[in-house]
């Protein structure tokens, strides 16, 4: 939940500079479409999903008995 909790944080913080900058610069997602998808894409979605579906195995593992798998990850 902390590092859930701490991407979060962090995105939000990336995409309020990078598209703070861009509107200030009058782009759109024709003008910088690498950029608006990367962004978007990699840093809000991805880490963060990946992170969800980490957290749901752990519990999962938790329910059936099976946390000994996950009893080192101090994240959770």
């Amino acid at each position: 939940m902390y590092c859930l909790s701490f991407l979060d944080i962090i995105a939000i913080f990336v995409n309020c500079i990078i598209f703070g900058y861009l509107l200030l610069e009058g782009a759109v997602f024709c003008s910088h479409p690498v950029v608006t998808l990367g962004v978007g894409i990699v840093v809000a979605w991805c880490t963060a999903s990946s992170c969800c579906v980490l957290l749901a195995v752990n519990r999962l593992f938790e329910v059936l008995g099976l946390s000994k798998y996950f009893s080192a990850c101090p994240l959770t």
